[in-house]
């Protein structure tokens, strides 16, 4: 019995000895430790929240992501001026955090050639430039080449490294090279559909040929709350299709910004007046875009910042309609 006791617990250690010879191994094997170096951060001493600029440039062109005050804005230099444009505060968030986020990854190859830089994408025509900056270090610079051949992964140097990585990130796909695309072009920010009391039309153009109001009240039969127009229509008022204009009037999102020129001087072609609850009025004004460098046929002007935003006639008359367009159908 003794003999035997001796014989289970001599196992039992052998059994120990080797799970742990087992954890020690797969602990410091090379492909573990090949692992955990590429999951290592990339950038040194980079978070998602010390980053407070971000320059982004290809062959064509450039514009900066810069933090002032908490909120993110798109630097543009046009025309010798730089013009600071509001950003889209999510995308821009969410692709900080990218950065911040970026693992040193798989270095795939060690040389620089024309060869390998078609295979990964590092062409003149392809390659992304990133500077990263935090407060006024210098800032730590990167080159981004195509997706890499593992899902959600992207081809990477550091500029004037001819070391090529492939990290675990789609930092390519996400690197937008349009400036606009990381612009806040809502041109009415914080105004939302079940605020709205009221909303007054007038325009004598393309895409406003009219001069009505929209008003909600509560219907007498039911208590639910419908709009009525003034003045009336003729025919039945289509609630849904007035509730889509209201809804596509609040998100209204710009075709692009002016740069340069103003209004002053120029005639109003269409106005809207947002009545909201606690007695807050947002006013639009539109007016022709007639400037050699006005990318579109209408510039908008609102009460709300000191933006100018410039629109294509096919943008406002998908979104704002005549009275007589919200009449239901027979």
């Amino acid at each position: 019995m003794e003999k035997n006791k001796k014989i289970i617990n001599g196992l039992l250690i052998l059994a120990a000895v080797q799970v742990i010879l087992l954890v020690v191994v797969n602990t410091f094997s090379f492909n573990s430790i090949k692992t955990r170096k590429a999951d290592k951060t990339l950038l040194s001493n980079v978070t998602d929240k010390n980053i407070t600029k971000v320059k982004i440039w290809d062959k064509i062109d450039g514009f900066t992501l810069t933090k002032e005050k908490d909120a993110w804005y798109v630097s543009v230099e046009e025309d010798g001026k730089t013009q600071l444009l509001p950003g889209d505060q999510k995308k821009i968030a969410d692709y900080i955090a990218t950065i911040a986020s970026l693992n040193e990854g798989t270095v795939i190859y060690r040389g620089s050639d024309a060869s390998s830089d078609e295979t990964y994408g590092f062409t003149e025509n392809n390659i992304r430039n990133l500077e990263i900056y935090v407060g006024d270090k210098k800032p730590q610079a990167l080159q981004l080449g195509n997706n890499g051949n593992i899902k959600n992964s992207t081809y990477l140097r550091f500029t004037g490294d001819s070391k090529i990585r492939q990290v675990n990130s789609n930092i390519a796909q996400k690197t937008d090279r349009i400036y606009k695309n990381w612009t806040r072009r809502e041109i009415l920010p914080g105004v939302a559909l079940k605020d709205i009391e009221s909303v007054k039309l007038s325009g004598d153009c393309v895409f406003l040929k009219d001069n009505y109001s929209i008003k909600k009240q509560i219907s007498e039969a039911d208590k639910k709350e419908t709009y009525v127009v003034e003045p009336a229509i003729s025919g039945e008022l289509d609630q849904a299709a007035v509730g889509i204009m209201l809804g596509k009037l609040v998100n209204l999102k710009a075709d692009n910004f002016k740069f340069a020129g103003t209004v002053e001087g120029k005639e109003v072609v269409a106005q809207i007046e947002i009545l909201c609850k606690g007695g807050k009025t947002h006013t639009v004004k539109f007016y022709q875009a007639t400037d050699d460098n006005d990318v579109g046929d209408f510039i908008a002007a609102t009460t709300i910042d000191n933006y100018l935003y410039l629109f294509h006639d096919d943008t406002l008359t998908e979104s704002i309609k005549n009275c007589s367009d919200l009449a239901k159908k027979n």
